[in-house]
């Protein structure tokens, strides 16, 4: 399984509300190691969710419905840092 996380460049997780999103972070932080690139979902359908999010989880969050172009943006940012890590072209 390692094998293929280590193939991930950016991760994205979509969360209903913002216990989900405390829970997508513990399990992607502890349980796997791995940085969430960015959170998106039901949870940041208003300004409320996307503030707990960014505030206390300290995560990018953006609402693929409303914010399509930040949620992209979020992620080309993620690629291109995974490829500078990496000496790669994107």
């Amino acid at each position: 399984a390692r094998d293929l996380t280590d193939l991930g460049a950016a991760w994205v997780m979509a969360a209903p509300d913002p216990v989900g999103c405390w829970g997508a972070r513990e399990l992607m932080t502890h349980e796997f190691g791995l940085p969430i690139t960015v959170l998106t979902g039901p949870a940041t359908d208003n300004a409320v969710g996307r503030d707990y999010i960014t505030a206390t989880l300290g995560l990018p969050a953006h609402n693929a419905r409303r914010d399509a172009a930040g949620l992209l943006a979020r992620v080309m940012e993620g690629l291109a840092d995974w490829h500078a890590a990496r000496g790669t072209a994107a």
